[in-house]
């Protein structure tokens, strides 16, 4: 998790969080969306 810190600095990605939901769908990435929670 901390290294997912860099998620931080890209705040971008944030605002697009449909871009998120999509990797739920891979199911592996489903640990990014908990990073999110």
């Amino acid at each position: 998790m901390v290294k997912g810190n860099s998620t931080v600095e890209g705040d971008s990605v944030t605002k697009g969080n449909t871009t998120f939901e999509k990797d739920v769908t891979v199911g592996g990435n489903s640990t990014s969306m908990a990073i999110v929670w």
